[in-house]
């Protein structure tokens, strides 16, 4: 089956006796970046078919995960999201936006649009960018613009020679953005 993991980490954490920095639980080669606590009640997604999980504990520290692996995305989807979906392939057009409505700690995420084999480049706008932390950005790259952080609301970018667009963002509380791509 095509498809990709997703780890969900129910319950909580209990890292370290009386919260001990020395205490870790980390999950990588998933389509959020630098995760080197995990946080409690979060889902995260496969960015590889693998999912890697390191954990620091002693005798009295636990953690509750649960994993499961989903079918990926139906052919006529066009509505992806940032920290769940990782890449499109065959999408000729769609939006990325956040996949929480609202978090209670920041999130550093990735995506990937790839143009279609039959198709030349992307040009991708963002109509809406709400940025309200000092620490947060959304950076689009594989433009000929270079990287924009933040984009400019409603400005169009075409893709460079490489028909591939980045979408990478750090998103706090209240913190929102939709953007919109079409392959030509």
């Amino acid at each position: 089956m095509n498809g990709f993991s997703v780890i969900d980490c129910q319950n909580g954490f209990i890292i370290g006796p009386n919260n001990d920095a020395l205490g870790s639980v980390v999950i990588k080669d998933i389509v959020d970046v630098n995760v080197y606590k995990a946080v409690a009640n979060r889902v995260y997604t496969s960015g590889v078919n693998a999912l890697h999980m390191f954990s620091r504990i002693s005798s009295s520290d636990w953690f509750d995960c649960k994993w499961t692996t989903i079918a990926s995305l139906p052919a006529n989807a066009t509505e992806f999201k940032l920290c769940r979906d990782k890449e499109t392939r065959t999408y000729s057009n769609g939006t990325i936006q956040l996949i929480d409505v609202v978090l209670e700690e920041s999130r550093e995420c990735w995506f990937n649009i790839i143009a279609p084999l039959n198709r030349k480049e992307i040009c991708i706008s963002c109509p809406f960018v709400s940025l309200n932390s000092t620490t947060s950005y959304l950076k689009i790259s594989g433009i000929k613009e270079y990287v924009v952080s933040p984009p400019v609301l409603g400005k169009t970018y075409v893709s460079d020679g490489n028909k591939q667009i980045g979408v990478r963002a750090r998103l706090n509380q209240r913190d929102w953005f939709v953007c919109n791509w079409v392959s030509v």
